[in-house]
């Protein structure tokens, strides 16, 4: 019964890890169709490094506002998901309590 735990938990992992890529892949699309790509070079790097990642959130709503032509409250919905990026260590909570573990550090 531990493999498999601990099997799905991997396979959460790759899950959450492809999710995370796909949401900066639209966010940098957002963020240089409203800044500019410095900006959003920026922005994506800012957020990879310094582990706060609020311009991720920020260019999801852009994406869907400018990009897509969506209205306000669309778009926001559209950036909640990547509220669970905005501290990563929520993601290690979740994966926590879905495995059952602690998080190996």
């Amino acid at each position: 019964m531990e493999n498999v735990r601990e099997f799905c938990g991997y396979v959460l992992g790759l899950a959450f890890c492809a999710v995370a890529v796909i949401l900066s892949a639209i966010a940098w699309f957002g963020l240089e169709g409203m800044f500019g790509w410095k900006w959003a070079l920026s922005g994506i790097v800012v957020s990879l490094v310094v582990r706060i990642n609020f311009p991720i959130i920020v260019g999801l709503y852009y994406y869907a506002f400018n990009i897509l032509g969506w209205p306000m409250p669309e778009s926001i919905a559209f950036a909640v998901p990547g509220l669970i990026f905005i501290v990563p260590s929520v993601a290690v909570h979740i994966f926590g309590m879905i495995v059952g573990t602690l998080a190996r550090r």
